[in-house]
């Protein structure tokens, strides 16, 4: 019996790639899908993923970091003293952070979900880590290896029922699991998807709901594998909504009471509870 977690940020020092999809041989779904969600918003930030929101914002994970982009083969510049990591009520910072580049890219806003979204909800999800490689098993799961070199990717996903982790880094989020038989491109993210993008529809357009940041995979599974049942843990942007709107109006953020006594508690859980099948362990970056 395979117990426990491992929570992997998905960071990358390799080739870029793209999130690993179950359809066809996996090297597909390289242009933007046919209800086109925000393609081109997704950016390159190095090797890693990042997100452009709109007058000239860009938002990714902390720990992929701010800098220059590439949208679209063109190179855009991080504005200097830019960067605003995001913060928790209490104070703590998260994994994410915004920061602006020197001019804007032809395209729209991005419309931030003003709520988390519900299980089952579908979802598309945007990166750049590393493809889809061999099938690989573990203990009677089944899945693939992490390998080659490809340019972004989409696939789809739903967001899972049972939330492993209330917090990842600090950072509240919900899940999508690597499911069989799933959604149509069945997805889940890998190494160098940090900072990639999670969609879903709205009542009139799509929405941004979360930023990629961490996969989960079973205690003693070997790195750089993806088995069905590993889920993939997403920045909920709908809890920073109205944060990210005053930091892009420029607005100052507002003081917590200093009587307070919020965030006593904070990682008191370490934000886990229970993870994917048992007791969880420590963080581990691939």
């Amino acid at each position: 019996m395979v117990s426990g977690v491992v929570i992997a940020m998905l960071m990358g020092a390799g080739p870029a790639g793209a999130v690993i999809i179950e359809s066809g041989d996996g090297t597909g779904n390289t242009t933007a899908p046919p209800d086109d969600p925000g393609w081109n918003n997704v950016a390159y930030r190095g090797r890693r993923s990042a997100v452009y929101l709109g007058d000239r914002w860009v938002i990714t994970a902390r720990h992929v970091g701010p800098g220059d982009i590439v949208i679209d083969h063109r190179n855009y510049n991080l504005v200097r003293d830019s960067p605003v990591v995001l913060t928790n009520e209490d104070g703590t910072q998260t994994d994410l952070v915004l920061f602006r580049i020197n001019r804007a890219p032809p395209l729209p806003s991005l419309k931030i979900s003003e709520s988390t979204p519900a299980a089952f909800t579908p979802l598309i999800l945007i990166g750049k880590g590393l493809g889809r490689g061999a099938p690989f098993w573990f203990y009677g799961f089944s899945g693939f290896r992490w390998d080659g070199q490809a340019p972004m990717r989409w696939g789809t996903s739903v967001v899972s029922p049972r939330l492993a982790f209330g917090s990842v880094d600090d950072t509240e989020v919900f899940a999508a699991r690597f499911s069989i038989a799933g959604s149509e491109h069945e997805a889940i993210a890998s190494r160098g998807d940090s900072g990639g993008a999670a969609f879903v529809r709205g009542a009139d357009r799509w929405e941004l709901a979360g930023i990629l940041l961490a996969v989960g995979s079973y205690a003693g599974q070997p790195p750089r594998t993806a088995v069905y049942g590993n889920q993939t843990y997403i920045g909920d942007l709908s809890v920073y909504r109205d944060q990210i709107h005053r930091i892009m109006q420029g607005l100052p953020e507002p003081r917590p009471d200093p009587g307070s006594d919020a965030g006593a508690d904070a990682g008191s859980d370490g934000g886990l509870d229970g993870g994917l099948d048992g007791e969880a362990e420590p963080e581990d970056s691939p």
